[in-house]
């Protein structure tokens, strides 16, 4: 190929020096006249080349190292240029799509991205996404957010265009002016890039949530960008709300819609990207209602709440069903045995309800957030009644153990704070984002306050032995005792998931604090004025006005209504009337005090307070406060710890492993009529790594949970049946008395003959005297009226026996019944049986997967890896990966990720090529929840609808019923044309069979609904016909 002249008369290491001496120079800022006989343009077109042709393996540069070396060197170079400063030479690499890739090395990404951002480049950062295709981090997002606003500010006038001159430095350390004005970058530029990499980048959501973010907080930290960018914040509001809309009507899974909210797994830390921002999180930062209230999140939020294998457990509702997915079983064999119904009968299906989970769901109800929500309720209970015994018998027998157990609570409590905090925000120096919300902030202070009161106990404990005697009279007392309106006060926040309308006015109360703070400033600066004239004025003369202090309460009680005019008639000292001026005086004072805090303040003061209440918030903040509820507990579940202060045994536990376990059906128990130690597992749940519990260390939680909660649970399904015996007793009587008297009757009739053999319904009373009357006039009126008249008495004689045999026969059927509820139904089967023996096999199972499983979980697989070796070394040649072992074999396989495009060894190291692969495999997934022509319809009902016209890479007709052409553009997350098109004719084949199917079964019901009719209606014709057969029959007779 072609080489410029001044490449010839230079080796490759003084070509090399001078460029990076001129690199250096530039970076330093020396001028043009400073740099030689080259010109600057010289020395760019001189360091380009230095560049392109390192990078291209060219033979006149290689080194004497290998093509190897020679990349790292090309990877130095470019470093380099990073470093100096040079930005357009970046620039130019991007665009040429030279070294691409080098620039996927995150490494130098990184450095550009920094490079961009400090020299207000908005055109580098947007150059760099499109041709190395690297994910948004937050700063680099903040950065192009912070360039839009100043774009937006300047064109709509809330910035001159002489004030961007002062170089203000950003959020992202980036200067106004420079990021204002760079490269001719326009705000529309700015939002068409944002909006097209929510398009075509995987977790759509997530990056809107996080762009929707990132608009907030730079309104919060400039003011002046609220005008300009609040349009642009209900553009992506209304975006948010269509994508969940297109969810809503995919009708998506709770397992791919957790995946949605939550991008990472919680283990895996916070997110670094944009795409991988979870939309809980960010809703709740960023305190959202309107997208917490919406009907997907709200019918998710129910979800989580239950727990999906306990959805899956109970998924039949209908009372008729015997199978063991039918909460109300046991009320349906009560009910088949004559037991249900009658007046108790709620109160028999909530116990049944209550027995078919402990019997059958107990482990999927404790891991799912209702189940940790109810230990942790216990807990709690236990904590509120400890203290209490303190705060009224400190001096108590056994009241150091007490104080020890305390302080155990206190310790449990504030680790299991640290532990949220951890695992949600990444670092325990982010509790301040955890005391953003004043519960929190009111739960962290109290259990910190309670640590240091507790432990100063202890300490005072240790030092005195008669502290026990004197602890009444010491400040620590006072202060234990103090903080009893605290502990209460954070009890309601653990009763949100019972009282649902708890939540708005916790957020409500919660707001109206700041607002009573920001009250009381001004109030006591007017309390202080007049405390201190009604002092000096009155000091020795009227009763409440003595001190400062005392003036300050007597006002603030004649605020609240408790004051008299007449304290100011009577002088204290002397017993005389006060002079008339004084009198007046005090009085004026009084009513001018009255009216400007009583009046004025007070009522500022409601104002304010009403302002903050909405109703038509209320849904919003009532979804909101249960979504985080929800949330927490749900940690709890994935990260397998527990609440305070079982915490602590927990991490006595440390040495255990903690290996994963598949749910499996268990033969031996299915074998001894026993219920599975897991409960009931489904086909879909054996084998299946999203239904995987953990054993060692992980099943300690459950095997608390057995030993404490459990047994509650047992025992209220014990209680509420027996509370039913009298009802159910008095149920099995009736039901055994109506079917005896059904009987009665039909043995009463058979004994009567009737002319003809006809059979005729005993009549009696008005209906009979009728019958007589109209026989009368007809042929064989006669005989009809004897046989009526023997009826009658009949009936009177069935009447009387019915009477006199329904008392012993109601009491036989009671005890009958008390026998079979209690000791049948109850003490065998339900108590013995499925209450004391499944729970020690529970139990014992426990104990088996928390000490022995894990040990043997891993002899396995040391066993199982050691065969693999063997067989692949018996089959492997001689040098081949199996054959060098495991360590040598990893940087190898590494090796094999790097893109094909590269020729000779990769310079990347393992953890960069293990993120290239992810990257592959998440482009080639075509499976995505919302595609692109999703996306299409969500942009068109948002309010970004008016430019999509001008967009030529959306779809500017998304709701037209024709189809868009097969071969389409690759996209960034959706893998390529072929792939999408491919997936959408074998889903619209599927969508096209399920419609035939669906109208198969359809016409195969119409047809059997058809023939019910047919056949009712020969059921009619045959009953009309004997009817007039009989009719004929009488009129004969």
């Amino acid at each position: 190929p072609y080489v410029p002249a001044f490449l010839i008369s230079k080796d490759a290491s003084q070509l090399r020096r001078e460029c990076l001496q001129w690199a250096k120079d530039v970076a330093a800022g020396v001028s043009d006249e400073q740099l030689g006989p080259h010109s600057r343009a010289d020395s760019f077109e001189m360091m380009e080349w230095v560049v392109n042709l390192g990078g291209s393996n060219s033979s006149g540069m290689r080194g004497s190292d290998g093509p190897e070396a020679e990349r790292q060197s090309t990877q130095d170079k470019i470093k380099n240029i990073i470093d100096s400063g040079n930005e357009d030479l970046v620039k130019t690499m991007l665009f040429a799509g030279h070294f691409s890739e080098t620039f996927k090395d995150p490494t130098i990404q990184s450095d550009v991205e920094r490079l961009a951002i400090e020299r207000g480049d908005p055109a580098l950062m947007l150059m760099l996404i499109k041709a190395t295709r690297r994910e948004l981090t937050f700063k680099a997002l903040e950065f192009l957010v912070h360039t839009w606003s100043l774009h937006e500010q300047r064109e709509k006038g809330a910035i001159a265009s002489e004030d961007l001159g002062g170089r203000p430095r950003t959020a992202g350390g980036v200067a106004a002016d420079a990021a204002a004005d760079h490269d001719g970058v326009s705000h529309d530029a700015i939002e068409e890039f944002l909006v097209h990499y929510v398009r075509e980048r995987r977790h759509p959501l997530s990056t809107t949530l996080a762009i929707l973010e990132a608009i907030t907080e730079e309104i919060r930290a400039n003011k002046d960008a609220a005008r300009a960018m609040l349009p642009e914040l209900r553009k992506f509001q209304s975006l948010s709300r269509a994508l969940l809309d297109e969810l809503l009507d995919d009708d998506v899974d709770l397992p791919k819609l957790h995946r949605l909210l939550y991008p990472l797994n919680r283990a895996d830390g916070v997110s670094r990207t944009i795409n991988d921002a979870s939309p809980m999180m960010v809703a709740f930062e960023s305190q959202d209602l309107e997208f917490m209230s919406h009907d997907l999140l709200y019918t998710y939020v129910s979800s989580v709440w239950v727990g999906r294998q306990l959805l899956a457990l109970t998924g039949i509702q209908d009372q008729r069903s015997v199978s063991v997915r039918n909460p109300l079983l046991l009320y349906r064999v009560l009910k088949a045995a004559g037991f249900g119904g009658g007046p108790a009968s709620g109160l028999l299906k909530m116990t049944a309800q209550l027995w078919h989970l402990t019997v059958f769901c107990s482990c999927a109800f404790f891991n799912s957030p209702r189940g940790r929500w109810l230990m942790h309720a216990i807990c709690e209970m236990a904590f509120l009644a400890l203290y209490q015994v303190l705060v009224v018998s400190p001096t108590a027998p056994g009241s150091l153990v007490l104080n020890i157990i305390f302080f155990a609570f206190t310790v449990g409590n504030m680790a299991e704070i640290l532990h949220f905090v951890m695992h949600k925000f990444g670092r325990l120096r982010h509790v301040g984002r955890y005391a953003k919300d004043p519960w929190c902030a009111l739960n962290l202070f109290t259990n910190l306050l309670l640590l240091v009161l507790s432990a100063t106990t202890l300490v005072l404990y240790a030092a005195d032995e008669e502290v026990q005697a004197e602890r009444r009279d010491r400040w620590i007392n006072i202060a234990f005792c103090s903080a009893g309106v605290l502990v209460w006060v954070r009890l309601l926040q653990l009763v949100v998931p019972v009282y649902h309308s708890l939540g708005p006015l916790l957020t409500t109360t919660a707001a109206m604090v700041s607002e009573v703070v920001a009250f009381v400033f001004p109030y006591i600066v007017v309390l202080s004025g007049f405390a201190t004239l009604m002092t000096g004025v009155y000091a020795d003369s009227v009763t409440g006005y003595s001190s400062w202090i005392e003036s300050m309460l007597t006002l603030f009680a004649a605020m609240l209504g408790d004051f008299s005019f007449d304290a100011f008639e009577v002088d204290k000292t002397t017993g005389d009337a006060m002079p008339g001026h004084m009198t007046i005086f005090g009085q004026v004072v009084l009513v001018l005090y009255l009216v400007m805090v009583a009046i004025l303040l007070l009522n500022l003061l409601l104002a304010i307070m009403l302002n903050r209440y909405k109703p038509e918030e209320a849904e919003g903040q009532s979804q909101f406060k249960q979504a985080q509820v929800v949330d927490y507990y749900q940690q709890q579940v994935e990260q397998t710890y527990m609440c305070g202060p079982l915490n602590l045994l927990h991490c006595l536990l440390f040495w255990l492993p903690k290996p994963p376990r598949s749910l499996q059906r268990s033969h031996r128990t299915e074998a001894l009529m026993l219920v599975n130690p897991d409960g009931e597992v489904l086909p879909e749940m054996i084998n299946n790594p999203e239904f995987d519990l953990l054993a060692g260390r992980g099943e300690f939680p459950h095997f608390v949970f057995l030993l404490t909660v459990y047994p509650l649970l047992s025992l209220a399904a014990v209680g509420g049946y027996i509370l039913c015996l009298p009802f159910a007793v008095l149920q099995f009587s009736a039901n055994v008395w109506e079917s005896f008297f059904k009987q009665w009757v039909k043995r009463m009739d058979s004994r009567q003959v009737h002319p003809a053999g006809a059979k005729l319904a005993p009549v009696s009373g008005r209906a009979a005297k009728l019958a007589k009357k109209a026989m009368k006039s007809h042929s064989g009126a006669g005989k009809l009226g004897r046989q009526l008249d023997r009826r009658e008495d009949l009936s009177w004689q069935r009447t009387t026996g019915a009477l006199l045999l329904r008392v012993p026969v109601t009491c036989a059927a009671a005890l009958v019944g008390l026998v079979l509820y209690v000791f049948v139904f109850g003490f065998c089967f339900m108590f013995i049986w499925f209450t004391v023996v499944v729970w020690l096999c529970k139990l014992g199972f426990s104990l088996y997967n928390m000490l022995v499983y894990p040990w043997l979980a891993m002899w396995n697989g040391w066993r199982k890896a050691q065969e693999r070796e063997g067989r692949a070394a018996l089959l492997a040649g001689e040098g081949s990966l199996a054959a060098q072992g495991t360590h040598a074999g990893d940087s190898e396989v590494l090796g094999c990720l790097s893109p094909v495009k590269s020729s000779g060894p990769s310079i990347f190291s393992g953890s960069a090529k293990w993120s290239l692969l992810k990257e592959a495999v998440q482009e080639m997934n075509p499976s995505r929840l919302l595609d692109t022509k999703s996306i299409d319809r969500a942009l068109a009902l948002s309010d970004f609808a008016p430019q999509m016209a001008s967009w030529s890479w959306c779809n500017t007709a998304p709701h037209s019923p024709t189809k868009a052409p097969p071969h389409q553009g690759p996209t960034m997350a959706a893998g390529g044309a072929g792939s999408i098109a491919l997936d959408q004719v074998v889903h619209k084949l599927d969508s096209l069979a399920t419609t035939q199917d669906a109208t198969a079964r359809q016409l195969m019901a119409m047809q059997s609904a058809v023939q019910a009719q047919i056949s009712g209606l020969e059921d009619l014709k045959r009953g009309l016909e004997g009817f007039l057969n009989a009719r004929t029959s009488t009129t004969q007779q």
